[in-house]
C-alpha cells in the first residue's frame, strides 16, 4: 500500500529526520518513506515484516541450566544469536546423555540437523543462568523436531524459544536411517 503524505504530516507523525531537500528513505517499524517529485510530499509505503511463529508443546521432557558465558555476548552487549544455537545444542547433548546416547550413537545411528528456528523474546547477559527446557515432537519415520524454551532462572523472563529438526543418519551407509525405537519410547 502506498500513499502520498504531506511533509508536515510526517513531521507530526514523528518522522523528524525527513528533510525538505534531496531523496531520502527512512524506515520505522513498518513504514518506508521516500521523497516524491513535490518537495513537500513523501510517498509512504506501509510494510509488514514476515514473523516466524513457533508453537511450543505444553510439556517438556528435560530441563538443564547453563550460564551465559562471556563468549556468548555479542558487540551489542547481550546474548548473541549464534550463541543461542550453541546453547540449545549443548542442552540437546545433555538430553541425549541423560538417556545414555550421543549425537553420533543413538541406538546405532547418528543424527543430522535439518533446520533451525529461533524466536527471540528478550535479552540475556553475561552471568545469567538460563534454564533450557527440551522436548521432542512431530515424529516421523526418519526424525523429529526438538523444541526448546530458554528462560532466565532468576527473573523468569523468557529469552528465546527454538526448534531444530533432525533426521537419523547411518554414517557407514551414508544415508538417512529410520528412527530407532529406543529413541522413540524415551521416558515412556
Amino acid at each position: 500500500m502506498q500513499e502520498k503524505i504531506c511533509f508536515r504530516c510526517l513531521w507530526a507523525e514523528g518522522f523528524r529526520s525527513a528533510k525538505q531537500s534531496g531523496f531520502q528513505t527512512r524506515f520505522t517499524e513498518d513504514v518506508a518513506v521516500e521523497r516524491v517529485s513535490n518537495p513537500l510530499y513523501f510517498a509512504v509505503q506501509r510494510r509488514t515484516m514476515a514473523r516466524v511463529k513457533l508453537n511450543l508443546p505444553e510439556h517438556f521432557e528435560f530441563s538443564t541450566e547453563i550460564p551465559v558465558r562471556i563468549s556468548d555476548i555479542n558487540y551489542g552487549g547481550h546474548l548473541g544469536n549464534d550463541a543461542v544455537l550453541s546453547l540449545i545444542h549443548e542442552a540437546r547433548l545433555r538430553f541425549f546423555k541423560k538417556y545414555g546416547f550421543t549425537e553420533l550413537d543413538i541406538a546405532g545411528v547418528g543424527l543430522v540437523l535439518t533446520d533451525a528456528v529461533i524466536v527471540y523474546k528478550s535479552e540475556g547477559f553475561h552471568g545469567d543462568i538460563l534454564q533450557i527446557e527440551v522436548t521432542r515432537d512431530d515424529f516421523n519415520k526418519y526424525g523429529c523436531d526438538f523444541f526448546y524454551r530458554l528462560t532466565n532462572k532468576d527473573t523468569g523472563n523468557e529469552i528465546a524459544v527454538a526448534k531444530t529438526g533432525i533426521v537419523f543418519f547411518d554414517r557407514e551407509k551414508k544415508k538417512v536411517a529410520e528412527m530407532p525405537e529406543k529413541f522413540r519410547i524415551l521416558g515412556g
